[in-house]
């Protein structure tokens, strides 16, 4: 049934507006003579709008809540199409005449010409969409778009109809969809500047990696992880992509020297976090960062070794390029310098079992002496354990050994590594989680988060 009535329109005083009273699952196309215009109007299906002429503006309001479902203004003389999304029985008003036009519609000059088109509501055959939860749920696709995205301004009663309506129809999240309006991706990077070889080599890459997915998929997330080397044309590939929208923001792993990459990231305003202090003490802008005792994990393996009796201790680093490597560095002197105990030497390992174990026989080529070395993560210590058992070397009786990460591979070791343990599964929660609150509420990089390390005893020391 259509009734027409005259009522002022809110963009414009010189509009005659008419109204249909828009039944559920029925919809009909009228054509008005004077002005060629046909409107598709219906509970939860599409609104066709096609225009022969020059037009005033044109509006859709639900006359219970005050919701505006539809406002399109300067339309050109062509046919349009929008979307109309009234979820009950409603007035849908569309003001269509100019005043100024003396002559007023009638019911005559109304005409029926055709079916509207449907939305895509669940039947078995499609997946359901936001409309047709609406429709479910009794409630515009505004609302319903709303409650689904976590808003809280919906009423209880609203919300708990979209809800059972969603769990009704499982309906899932258009995320292409939300992206349009949210301007978010709802995708977090994780990514390691290493080769693919040292990431899969080292436990403590996915320990970390583990950590962070567990708070990323919380809040409803992706984690999207990318290996990142140093060769140039890999950086610009993950540089384009990350900067053209398709992350909220990226934890930073494993960095080297003085890289560019977080600075061209945050000044682009992808938010970041590093796993690890930056390399650089004077950074030109603050970053966020999260990072493991690196100093006192250090001088406890040392204070240990001396303890246990051993005067001539070495260390085996990680690449002095990295900020845990020189922290650990820094804390092995330094408690050597506490004890008094003169420094045995120190060989780069390149965090690898097989650059542990070469670093291990410089040492001992250089000084046969040495009967304590602190390696700088759990992979060189492995690798020092090899070289021993290679030069005859019993562990510990003549060799004590102590690593740092407290990785699966330190309780696997024969015989078994004492070593000092960094949380590497909290450093990834810690990280996600810094990083969701910049992406959710920005402002300014916040204070760095130094986790406590520990030593844990086994057979080596």
């Amino acid at each position: 049934m259509f009734d027409p009535f005259a009522q002022q329109g809110p963009d414009d005083a010189d509009a005659v507006a008419w109204a249909a009273t828009i039944e559920p699952g029925r919809a009909h196309a009228y054509e008005i003579d004077l002005w060629a215009t046909s409107c598709v109007v219906a509970a939860g299906h599409r609104l066709r709008v096609e225009i022969a002429s020059s037009c005033f503006p044109r509006w859709v309001r639900y006359p219970q809540t005050g919701e505006e479902a539809v406002r399109a203004t300067a339309f050109a003389p062509a046919r349009q199409e929008v979307f109309h999304h009234a979820a009950r029985p409603s007035h849908v008003t569309l003001p269509i005449v100019p005043r100024s036009v003396r002559r007023r519609a009638t019911c005559d000059d109304v005409r029926r010409t055709t079916e509207a088109r449907p939305m895509a509501v669940r039947d078995g055959r499609g997946a359901p969409t936001l409309e047709s939860v609406a429709a479910r749920a009794g409630v515009s696709r505004a609302t319903a778009g709303r409650v689904l995205s976590g808003s809280t301004t919906v009423g209880p009663e609203a919300r708990d109809a979209v809800l059972a309506a969603a769990a009704e129809l499982r309906y899932v999240t258009n995320r292409a969809a939300r992206s349009l309006m949210t301007r978010r991706s709802d995708s977090i990077g994780f990514v390691v500047a290493e080769s693919e070889d040292r990431f899969f080599a080292d436990p403590y890459f996915s320990q970390v990696l583990h950590g962070a997915h567990g708070v990323v998929a919380r809040h409803d997330m992706q984690l999207v992880f990318a290996v990142v080397s140093g060769d140039d044309v890999e950086r610009q590939r993950f540089e384009r992509f990350a900067l053209g929208g398709h992350l909220d923001g990226a934890i930073l792993v494993s960095l080297h020297g003085d890289d560019p990459l977080p600075h061209r990231l945050q000044d682009a305003g992808v938010p970041v976090v590093l796993s690890g202090r930056p390399f650089a003490h004077e950074s030109r802008t603050p970053l966020t960062y999260v990072d493991a005792d690196n100093v006192g994990g250090a001088m406890a393996a040392v204070r240990l070794l001396a303890q246990l009796g051993r005067r001539r201790i070495a260390t085996i680093t990680g690449p002095l390029d990295m900020a845990a490597s020189v922290d650990r560095v820094d804390g092995f002197r330094a408690e050597l310098a506490a004890h008094d105990i003169v420094d045995a030497g120190a060989a780069d390992g390149d965090f690898s079992i097989a650059g542990g174990r070469r670093a291990m026989l410089d040492l001992f080529a250089a000084d046969p002496a040495i009967d304590g070395v602190f390696a700088a993560n759990d992979l060189m210590a492995a690798g020092a354990l090899q070289a021993a058992r290679e030069l005859g070397r019993r562990v510990p009786e003549d060799l004590a050994v102590v690593g740092f990460d407290d990785s699966a591979i330190a309780a696997s070791a024969q015989p078994a590594l004492t070593t000092v343990r960094q949380p590497m599964v909290e450093m990834g929660r810690t990280l996600a989680t810094l990083l969701l609150d910049q992406i959710t509420h920005g402002g300014e990089p916040q204070a760095p988060v130094i986790l406590p390390t520990e030593i844990v005893r086994r057979d080596s020391a």
